[in-house]
């Protein structure tokens, strides 16, 4: 008898075990379908084409009383991003609204975009319909680019694209500021120097480490602010990856600039997750100088504060993709998210302030969204000062 109860024994404590590990499991999966992380599309807006241009008057982007009283407006300019697909006429939209947005508060002094500049394979066709339609007025492109083929000789075709390729030209003239998207690079990321963005962009190569040739680089267009741009398409597993980052290092090092504005395609943090963040440029941007780090690819709109930094972090993809990610029913926040946005596209403003007595300088942004319910006006969706 005592055997046959220790033999029950052991087989009621199995059983138990069994029980309890199938209770965490289904716990386990209720809360999978209780959350939500947030890699799907939200939904595909309709911009139908703009037969006439708004009339309605665009918000003022004022933070506080303090910037009326006592700043003056020196400067102005805006961030896009994931904009390239002119034939969904969303770009289109945005295009207007910038537009808009420079006859308020005069030239922009430059505009800069977090990549995706075109869909879907960077090819120059694409490129000069997705770009130059949009935003030409901004650049003096090259007036020439030649899909490269990766069967032809490369310095006979260096040499041929060469003889169209205008040298020395002039950087004054140039407003408009890209990074590489994955659109921009994976169909050509092996051509080097003849890639199409980097052949249509040709004054970026002057703005580079001889090496680069345009793919990352640096120039202030003004004397307060210095930009950054970075190709994140860079993974660990390249040589470029650290010769990148240690290129930024120094060159953030050595820079004098009040704002230093760091730029790439793909958001190190984020809580839209149509794709994993990426988590390979989670660099210490702070400790290196950066003011503000600008990224795209999700298709939304976020603002971020991490801990023990005090670097911005902006998440802006809503430059035109009809496609919109997912960013409100969400039960992952990324950690430090102040804001999220998906509802419709939209740019980001900067406005460049001086103080009236002491001469500091600020910088206040507010993003438009287009509301794209309606073709007049735009909306606010955030405010913020750096």
């Amino acid at each position: 008898v005592r055997g046959f109860l220790k033999s029950l024994f052991k087989k009621m404590q199995a059983v138990i075990k069994i029980l309890i590990f199938f209770i965490i499991l289904n716990c386990f999966h209720i809360h999978l379908i209780n959350s939500k992380i947030c890699t799907a599309y939200l939904e595909m807006q309709d911009c139908t084409p703009l037969t006439s241009p708004p009339i309605t008057p665009i918000p003022d982007c004022v933070i506080d009383s303090d910037t009326i009283s006592n700043y003056n407006l020196e400067n102005s300019f805006v961030q896009i991003g994931d904009y390239g697909l002119e034939s969904s006429f969303c770009p289109t939209y945005v295009a207007n609204l910038v537009d808009r947005l420079e006859r308020k508060y005069k030239k922009f002094s430059f505009i800069f975009t977090t990549g995706d500049n075109n869909y879907w394979s960077g090819t120059c066709d694409s490129i000069r319909q997705n770009i130059g339609s949009l935003y030409g007025k901004y650049f003096n492109a090259s007036t020439q680019c030649v899909n490269p083929d990766p069967y032809s000789n490369y310095e006979s075709f260096l040499s041929r694209a060469k003889k169209f390729l205008t040298r020395n030209r002039s950087l004054v003239k140039q407003r408009f500021f890209p990074c590489l998207g994955n659109h921009d690079w994976d169909t050509f990321s092996w051509a080097g120097s003849n890639l199409p963005y980097l052949q249509y962009f040709n004054y970026l190569k002057y703005m580079s480490p001889l090496s680069a040739g345009g793919i990352y680089y640096t120039y202030s267009p003004l004397p307060d602010i210095q930009l950054f741009a970075l190709n994140s398409n860079y993974k660990v597993q390249h040589d470029e990856y650290l010769i990148q980052k240690r290129w930024l290092e120094q060159a953030l090092q050595q820079s004098n600039a009040t704002f230093k504005f760091v730029f790439f395609h793909h958001p190190p943090y984020s809580t839209t997750r149509h794709d994993t963040p990426a988590s390979y440029m989670r660099w210490d941007f702070s400790e290196m100088g950066a003011t503000a780090v600008f990224t795209g690819h999700q298709h939304a709109y976020e603002r971020i504060y991490k801990s023990n930094q005090t670097t911005t972090y902006i998440v802006n993809g809503l430059g035109g993709h009809p496609w919109l990610y997912d960013c409100k029913y969400c039960d992952e926040i990324e950690e430090g998210s102040t804001i999220r946005y998906c509802d419709s596209h939209g740019a980001l403003l900067g406005l460049v302030y001086k103080h009236k007595l002491n001469g500091s300088k600020k910088i206040d942004f507010c993003f438009y969204s287009i509301e794209s319910t309606s073709t007049e006006g735009a909306t606010i969706i955030d405010k913020f000062s750096i």
